[in-house]
C-alpha cells in the first residue's frame, strides 16, 4: 500500500531540508511509472509517501538515505497543461517531445528521459532521435531506455532483430558534441534474446535507470552523492560500449557487433581495446571536468567507406535524381557527361545499403542539381564546394492522402545529420541535401510550413528538416527557403 500524507504531514516534511522537484511529461502516467521505478531503489532513497490533495498534481516525498535531506517530486503531468520553463519548452519543441523532463526547484531541466516498450529495429531505429538530439543540444542530461532485441515486421514477416551500434554510436558523439550525458539503456526482453542466441537475464537494466533517476535527484540535492552518481553514469557507459563490442554470429562466423554494423568507425580501436579509459575522458567532459576528450572520436576517413548500392536499388528506382547519379546509367542531360569523363559524383557509405550516402565530388552533384532544376545561383549559396556532401532520400509525405510523415523519417535526418555533418566542435563539415522524389499535396506551401518549423510550431518533420538542411528537393523542385 503506498502510504497517503495529510497537508500537516507533508508541510512539516517539506518545512526545512527540503529539495522540490517537478516532473513534466507527455502524459501523467510516464511520470508515474519513473516515480515506480525510483521507489523501488532503497538502496538511495527512502519513500516517505504521496501528498494527493490535487489529484493530478501528486507530490511524492523521499528521504535521501545517508542524509539529512528530504526531497518532493511533483508530478506535473501533461506539457501542454503548463505554462513550461523556457527550457522544456526549448527542448521539446526543438523536433519532438520527450516522455518526461524533470526540472529542479529553479525550472532548469537536470534530466531527460525516454522511454518504450520496444527495441529499436527496422523502420522504427531512429523514431526517438529528434527527442534526443532536443535535450543534448539544450546541454540537458538525457537517458532512453529501450530493448536489446524486438521484432521487426518491415519486411511483412515477424523476424528477432537487435538494434544497431550506431544507436550507442550517435548517443557517445551527442555527449561529447554537447558536452551533457547521453545514455541508452537496455532492457532483456528472455524471449526475443533466446531467440537469437543471447542470455541476458544478469543485466540489470532496470536497476540502472532507476540508479541513475535517483542519484541524479539525490545529488543535486546534496552534493555527497556525486560520486556515486558518477559510478552509475560509467556503469551505463560500460553497458553500452560492451553491447556494441560483444561477439555475434553472422553468416557463420564470430565477429563484433561494431564489426557488421559500421567497420570503418574512425575510434573502433578505442572502443574495442581502451574503453576504461574512453569511459573516464567521456565523465569528464559531460561533469564539466575537461572541454575535451584527448582522442579524436570522430575523423572520417572515406577510403575504408564502401559503395552506395542502394543508389541501383528498386527502393530509389526511376527517380530523375538517382537515374542521374548512375554512372551506368545514360546521360538524362547533354551538359551532364557520363562518369568516364569525371561528370558523375561517387556515392558511398558506412553499407551498402545505408539510408544516406556521402560524396567528395560535390562539384560534380552540384552541377547535375544545376541541370536538372535549374535555381544554380541558389544551389551555388547553400552549398560548399570545398566540403563533402551528405545526401538522405526521404520520405516526406506518405499514402495516398500525403499526410506529413513523422518517424522514423524525421529521426532519421537529425540521426544522419548529426553522426556526419558536423564534428565534435559542432562545426558543420558537410553539405546536407534532401531530396523527397513525391510532389507535395495540392494546396500544401512548404516554405509556409518551413517557417512553421523554424518558429516551432511545425510538424517534427519539418523541424527536422529545417535544423539541418542546405537543400531540400521536393517534387523534382528545389526549394528555396531562406532560414
Amino acid at each position: 500500500m503506498i502510504k497517503i500524507l495529510n497537508q500537516s504531514k507533508a508541510e512539516q516534511l517539506s518545512s526545512s531540508n527540503f529539495v522540490p522537484f517537478y516532473s513534466y511529461s507527455d502524459n501523467i502516467l510516464e511520470s508515474l511509472d519513473i516515480i515506480k521505478l525510483i521507489m523501488g531503489q532503497v538502496e538511495f532513497l527512502e519513500f516517505l509517501g504521496v501528498f494527493a490533495e490535487q489529484i493530478d498534481q501528486p507530490i511524492y516525498f523521499f528521504k535521501i538515505k545517508n542524509s539529512n535531506k528530504n526531497i518532493g517530486i511533483k508530478i506535473c503531468g501533461s506539457y501542454e497543461n503548463w505554462d513550461l520553463p523556457v527550457r522544456i519548452s526549448k527542448i521539446i519543441n526543438y523536433i519532438d517531445k520527450l516522455d518526461i523532463v524533470i526540472t529542479d526547484k529553479d525550472a532548469e531541466p537536470i534530466l531527460a528521459i525516454e522511454t518504450t516498450g520496444t527495441a529499436n529495429v527496422g523502420n522504427s531505429q531512429w523514431q526517438r532521435e529528434g527527442r534526443k538530439i532536443g535535450a543534448a543540444i539544450n546541454k540537458t542530461p538525457m537517458v532512453y531506455q529501450t530493448f536489446y532485441a524486438g521484432t521487426d515486421r518491415s519486411q511483412g514477416t515477424d523476424v528477432a532483430r537487435e538494434a544497431t551500434c550506431l544507436q550507442v554510436l550517435n548517443h557517445l558523439i551527442y555527449s561529447l558534441r554537447y558536452k551533457v550525458g547521453s545514455f541508452v539503456i537496455y532492457y532483456s526482453d528472455p524471449d526475443i534474446d533466446s531467440m537469437i542466441g543471447f542470455d541476458r537475464s544478469m543485466k540489470i537494466g532496470k536497476k540502472n535507470l532507476g540508479n541513475l533517476i535517483a542519484l541524479t535527484l539525490a545529488s543535486k540535492a546534496d552534493e555527497k552523492f556525486k560520486a556515486l552518481k558518477t559510478n552509475c553514469e560509467k556503469q551505463i557507459l560500460r553497458d553500452m560500449l560492451e553491447y556494441i563490442t560483444e561477439s555475434i554470429n553472422y553468416r557463420n562466423r564470430s565477429i563484433r557487433r561494431i564489426d557488421k554494423d559500421f567497420s570503418m568507425f574512425p575510434s573502433k580501436n578505442l572502443i574495442c581495446s581502451n574503453q576504461d579509459y574512453l569511459i573516464d575522458e567521456l565523465i569528464k567532459v559531460i561533469n564539466g571536468e575537461k572541454e575535451e576528450a584527448e582522442f579524436v572520436f570522430i575523423d572520417w576517413d572515406f577510403s575504408q567507406f564502401i559503395e552506395w548500392k542502394k543508389l541501383y536499388s528498386k527502393w530509389l528506382s526511376g527517380y530523375p535524381l538517382i537515374e542521374a547519379l548512375k554512372e551506368k546509367s545514360p546521360s538524362l542531360f547533354k551538359s551532364v557527361e557520363n562518369s568516364k569523363a569525371g561528370k558523375i559524383p561517387k556515392f558511398f557509405s558506412y553499407i551498402s545499403d545505408a539510408k544516406c550516402a556521402i560524396t567528395k565530388d560535390t562539384k560534380e552533384f552540384l552541377d547535375i542539381l544545376s541541370n536538372l532544376y535549374g535555381k544554380k545561383e541558389y544551389l551555388n549559396k547553400k552549398i560548399n564546394l570545398n566540403k563533402p556532401t551528405l545526401f538522405i532520400p526521404i520520405r516526406i509525405f506518405k499514402g495516398e492522402k500525403k499526410v506529413i510523415a513523422g518517424d522514423p523519417e524525421a529521426g532519421e535526418i537529425a540521426a544522419f545529420s548529426e553522426m556526419f555533418s558536423k564534428d565534435l566542435k559542432n562545426r558543420k563539415i558537410m553539405n546536407i541535401v534532401l531530396y523527397c522524389h513525391v510532389e507535395p499535396p495540392e494546396g500544401f506551401d512548404i516554405n509556409e510550413e518551413l517557417e512553421k518549423a523554424k518558429e516551432g510550431s511545425g510538424s517534427k518533420m519539418f523541424k527536422s528538416i529545417v535544423h539541418y538542411m542546405d537543400v531540400l528537393i521536393v517534387g523534382e523542385e528545389v526549394i528555396q527557403w531562406q532560414a
